[in-house]
């Protein structure tokens, strides 16, 4: 009864389909009708009118997005405009956009290990030496291998930023709505969200089965639309768990909604189940399936894929020894878009078939008159050209032309994998047709013939054939690349009566997985590795240790990936960047503190912080007197061991002389040396008379106060010398020559006594000067004072002078204000001498005044006390420096009372 309603279903669809117009073609399903429009285009989408070898065309299609259905209208793939484009200049094909994922600032050294891969096509991310953008590391190895030997990644200012699960919507990583519903319908049994907007990739990651609900589908109408219109399944890859999966008409829903059971749902694409190695169930029959590469990596038991357009089952051959007897591939049909022929065609090819069992071989496609499914008849008569091409001749104006194939799947007759290809035709005079067949490089077909109808005259492109660029785009989502033409055929031309046939050409394209190495904050740990192979194809890497780091989880394009035993895997289906992500280890940094000659200064520090963070050191710790050196900024790495010297400073000491009263007694004097050193005090300054005091052992302090120091001059007790050495004084009168003028006076003092010697007047001589040590204190050497004349005019006699003792001595004389004795030897008023006394005073005889000393010249007139004597008049007192008293020796009390008696004396003498 099924199987009645079903063929009665599909002839009134197929009867009921309008034929198209010239310029139009249809879709895959026959209900609809699209009308060609041109493609939009960018500035760089414009094509040259130069021919270009198509060797030299730029770049391969590539396909709009994952998140773009195969089955996309033709509207839609005409008004895209991100859809692929044909160069028509010598058939170079030309993409709107770039698919590559690229690094824009390498890291500085690459991790230990990448991917090895399970196939013969094997990822080699090696001799990846100088930095490189990810487009360009591109891995060329056909064997498996590791990557080679990689220094220890070095923390870098430069970032990549991977895009956090929490900061991705829904509809990025699973575009369609109607998926969106069918998965929300399930989860709210066990998560009770409400919304689509709720779902998240860790809900996915729970998800184990994904049955639409079938009284849903019949009670529940915007429910059953979501089921019906679900076109792609890509979001599906994040439920790493998922076992089984069914999504599929309910003929009573059908019936409920639409009032026929035969509906087919809308699933095309189901590249995003390649992943899903727990999936072991799946059901996906009454769909609009042409490609199921994706299924390739699989070890299904249940499969259901009945009612749809798959022509090859190849990919199910890793399933083979696990896939159920009792599942279905019956009823593939695939509709052709309608044709509309010249009306003087007597003959049409259909496009090459190749229909693929379960064990890859060749199932042979034949015509024929009345179709099983249908139950209508070919509207001409088809011959087999070869087991993959019929071709038909004796067309009638219009009809359908139906070709079958059959091939026993697993060998049980009742569970067959057939179907038919159906081509609707029309012919008109006004017409002229473009076929287009898609092929690999070796000749297989990948895809029906389109053949295009356009007005006799009418250009051509290919590029505005909205039915050909959408089967370019479901060609590379298969994991292929556009090569060019067919004997470089232009893609560009003008309808004629004679069709024109170009052929497009495909090579396999290579899919790129890009490794990036990242820490948790989004920095770079090492240069990115890239890692190729074709579509469909698996692989699988170790996860590479990076010194300092351990790894945290991956993400491919922003979503978690599984990890199993230290490995991931995944499957190649279109280009792809994974992110490893790593935590860096927590290090310990520890600070010595020493003195300069290694001894510890201060105790150890240690701080802690991440692998690859700038160290915050401790602050040093202060000691007195010492300055710590500075640490050279550093990370945390392997060695976190640092050292700081404590150097001394250099202090400076200052000596002060003063006397006991504490005013200055020399100039202060400084020496420098190194903190804690033994000072090395300059010698204190010699003044006579004092006693310099002594300073202790010290060192060089820390501050000026402990480095400053005072040395006291204490006043020497003097101690008048026992007068009994007598000292001879004798004076010469004399002239330059030599010879006497006057008889030399001679007298006698003690030591200490202060002494005074007067010229002599003689005739026609004057005096020439007065010798320096005409006067002074006595020593304990005699002394010789000359006094050196200079003949005058005159009588030269000589004259005698005074001698002491004589009977009749002259009249004294007021003696005049004496000259101020010659200048003493300097003393240093803080110096270590006796107090200074009054002239004529015995005092302690000074190494400066000895015989034959040099005195300062005394003036002429600066006496006249006869020679011998002490001048009476010389009574000035002296001061003393420290106590200010005034001393007056009671020698001069002694000296004038002999001086008085003296001249009483020679009175008495002279009476007698």
């Amino acid at each position: 009864m099924i199987a009645g309603v079903f063929t009665a279903t599909v002839m009134m669809g197929l009867m009921g389909g309008q034929p198209a117009q010239a310029a139009t073609t249809t879709t895959s399903d026959a209900t609809t009708t699209e009308t060609v429009t041109p493609a939009k285009a960018t500035a760089t989408e414009q094509f040259s009118a130069a021919a270009t070898p198509a060797s030299t065309a730029s770049s391969a299609i590539t396909p709009n997005s994952a998140a773009t259905s195969a089955a996309q209208s033709a509207t839609q793939a005409a008004t895209s405009s991100a859809a692929p484009v044909i160069s028509k200049t010598a058939s170079a094909v030309t993409p709107d956009s770039t698919a590559t994922n690229s690094t824009s600032t390498p890291a500085s050294a690459a991790p230990s290990s990448v991917a090895s891969v399970s196939s013969a096509a094997a990822i080699d991310a090696t001799k990846v030496a100088t930095p490189v953008s990810a487009a360009t590391a591109q891995v060329k190895a056909a064997t498996t291998r590791n990557v080679a030997n990689a220094a220890a990644v070095a923390p870098v200012a430069a970032t990549v930023q991977s895009a956090a699960p929490a900061d991705v919507t829904i509809d990025q990583w699973m575009p369609d709505t109607n998926l969106q519903q069918v998965v929300l319908h399930e989860l709210a049994k066990t998560t009770g969200i409400t919304s689509a907007d709720q779902i998240t990739q860790a809900m996915m990651g729970n998800l184990t089965k994904l049955y639409v609900d079938t009284s849903a589908q019949q009670n529940n109408k915007d429910y059953y639309l979501a089921t019906m219109q679900v076109r792609s399944l890509q979001g599906l890859e994040y439920a790493k768990n998922l076992t089984d999966l069914w999504i599929c008409p309910n003929l009573d829903a059908n019936l409920n909604w639409t009032g026929a059971y035969m509906k087919y749902g809308s699933i095309s694409d189901i590249s995003a189940l390649a992943g899903l190695t727990n999936l072991t169930e799946l059901n996906l029959q009454m769909n609009q399936i042409s490609n199921i590469s994706a299924l390739k990596n699989l070890k299904l038991k249940g499969v259901s894929l009945s009612y749809n357009q798959i022509s090859d089952l190849s990919p199910l051959q890793n399933s083979k020894d696990t896939m159920s007897t009792s599942a279905t591939m019956a009823y593939q049909i695939i509709k052709l878009p309608t044709i509309v022929l010249n009306a003087k065609t007597t003959s049409y090819t259909m496009p090459s078939f190749i229909i693929t069992n379960l064990d890859g071989g060749n199932v042979p496609i034949t015509p024929v008159q009345t179709s099983p499914y249908f139950g209508m008849t070919s509207a001409g008569t088809g011959t087999n050209l070869d087991d993959a091409t019929v071709a038909w001749k004796d067309l009638g104006q219009s009809g359908y032309l139906f070709v079958d194939w059959h091939d026993t799947l697993l060998g049980l007759p009742g569970y067959p994998f057939d179907g038919e290809i159906v081509q609707l035709y029309t012919l008109s005079d006004s017409v002229g047709n473009v076929n287009v067949n898609f092929k690999t490089t070796s000749g297989l077909s990948l895809a029906p013939q389109v053949t295009l109808s356009g007005n006799l005259g009418d250009d051509f492109d290919l590029n505005q054939s909205a039915t050909v660029m959408n089967a370019v785009q479901k060609i590379m989502a298969q994991g292929y690349a556009y090569q060019g033409t067919a004997d470089d055929m232009a893609v560009t031309g003008v309808y004629a009566e004679d069709p024109t046939n170009i052929t497009l050409l495909f090579g396999v394209k290579k899919l790129a997985a890009t490794f990036n190495f990242i820490d948790d904050q989004g920095h770079t740990l090492a240069v990115p590795q890239t890692m190729t192979g074709d579509y469909g194809q698996a692989w699988q890497t170790q996860v590479p240790s990076l010194k300092g780091y351990t790894f945290k989880q991956a993400t491919q394009d922003g979503q978690p990936l599984t990890l199993t035993d230290g490995q991931l895997a995944g499957t190649l289906t279109a280009d792809t960047t994974i992110n490893l992500i790593y935590t860096a280890d927590t290090k310990t940094a520890t600070v010595h503190y020493v003195y300069a000659d290694g001894s510890e200064a201060a105790p150890s520090q240690t701080v802690s912080g991440k692998y690859g963070d700038t160290i915050a050191f401790p602050t040093s710790p202060v000691i007195k007197g010492y300055t710590a050196s500075e640490l050279t900024p550093a990370k945390y790495g392997d060695e976190n061991t640092f050292t700081v010297t404590y150097t001394a400073d250099t202090k400076t000491a200052t000596v002060h002389y003063v006397y006991a009263d504490g005013s200055e007694a020399a100039p202060s004097q400084t020496v420098s040396g190194k903190y804690g050193d033994t000072i090395a005090f300059p010698t204190s300054p010699v003044i006579k008379g004092y006693t310099a005091s002594k300073l202790p052992t010290s060192v060089f302090g820390d501050n000026v106060a402990a480095n400053t120091f005072t040395i006291t001059y204490t006043k020497d007790a003097v101690t008048p010398p026992t007068p009994t050495q007598q000292v001879t004084v004798t004076v010469h009168y004399q002239d330059s020559d030599g010879k006497a003028v006057a008889s030399d006076f001679v007298f006698t003092k003690q030591v200490g006594d202060r002494y005074t010697t007067s010229p002599a007047d003689v005739k026609n001589y004057r005096l020439q000067a007065i010798p320096a040590n005409a006067s002074g204190v006595v020593g304990d050497q005699n002394i010789v004072v000359t006094y050196v004349y200079v003949q005058q005019s005159g009588d030269g006699d000589q004259v005698t002078p005074d001698q002491p003792g004589t009977t009749t001595p002259t009249k004294p004389v007021k003696p005049t204000k004496p000259t101020q004795p010659a200048k003493q030897p300097t003393v240093n008023k803080t110096g270590g001498q006796a107090d200074q006394v009054r002239v004529g005073t015995r005092v302690k005889p000074q190494a400066a005044v000895q015989n034959g000393a040099t005195q300062p010249a005394v003036s002429a007139k600066a006496t006249t006390t006869p020679a011998g004597m002490s001048d009476p008049t010389q009574t000035t007192l002296k001061t003393l420096p420290q106590t200010g008293e005034q001393a007056t020796s009671p020698w001069w009390g002694i000296v004038l009372l002999g001086s008085l008696l003296g001249l009483a004396g020679f009175r008495r003498e002279k009476r007698h």
